[in-house]
């Protein structure tokens, strides 16, 4: 992977007070000159994590950036790139809030007018895991896992917060990330084709009544279970 050079950014202020900023990631030789993202008035920014059921191991969200193109095209080059190549970093009142790449399967140009249009760009942080295969071998821990596929997914991430785990391995041992392996060899088909990331995520975590998001600048695996007793709820 070539390293990734901030592109854009951009600030607004919401209706409560926070600070929002906005920064784009591409890869690249070298640095680029950061240009100033113009926000939509009216939408600048909706992160959307979809309702999910209750079995569901995955919980991606996904980010629409809505930003004025100053020009023709301003921003197309973005899209003409490979999964993984340009990452949103969302800030709120200077901490990381979200990251993730942009899904390159949506991309629209307006075309009545050439210039101070609206486009938008669209990130994900867990869906690209559908279009990468699983690259491990031997004896893995469900962290190590983890940690792998968010790697390859090309998002920021402040850690991974596993503290909303209620399942224990005796009476008095929480479960860890690091506290089971599993074969490399489970994801392997008799012709030596990998599983999707999605597919051995999903199948490491359904077993263990586990889930994956990421919020508020960091990836938490966790179970409805201590979800519900004993995290804290905010407004």
């Amino acid at each position: 992977n070539m390293a990734k050079y901030k592109r854009y950014q951009g600030e607004f202020i919401a209706v409560d007070g926070a600070r929002w900023r906005a920064e784009i990631w591409q890869e690249a030789d070298e640095a680029f000159t950061v240009g100033a993202l113009e926000f939509d008035a009216d939408e600048p920014l909706t992160i959307e994590w979809s309702r999910r059921a209750k079995e569901e191991v995955i919980c991606g969200a996904t980010a629409t950036l809505k930003i004025v193109s100053p020009g023709d095209r301003t921003y197309a080059d973005l899209y003409s790139v490979d999964v993984n190549r340009v990452r949103l970093d969302v800030y709120r009142n200077g901490s990381l809030y979200w990251s993730g790449a942009m899904d390159t399967e949506f991309y629209e140009e307006p075309y009545e007018q050439l210039n101070g249009y609206v486009v938008s760009l669209t990130f994900t942080d867990f869906g690209v895991l559908d279009r990468l295969k699983y690259d491990l071998t031997g004896l893995q821990t469900i962290g190590g896992i983890i940690d792998n596929a968010i790697t390859r997914a090309g998002f920021m991430c402040g850690g991974v917060d596993a503290s909303l785990i209620s399942t224990k391995l005796d009476a008095s041992t929480p479960l860890t990330l690091d506290s089971i392996k599993v074969n490399s060899s489970n994801f392997y088909d008799e012709d030596g084709e990998a599983s999707t990331l999605a597919e051995v995520i999903a199948g490491v975590l359904q077993t263990l009544a586990l889930r994956i998001v990421q919020r508020a600048g960091a990836v938490r695996v966790y179970d409805l279970n201590a979800l519900y007793n004993d995290a804290t709820r905010e407004p």
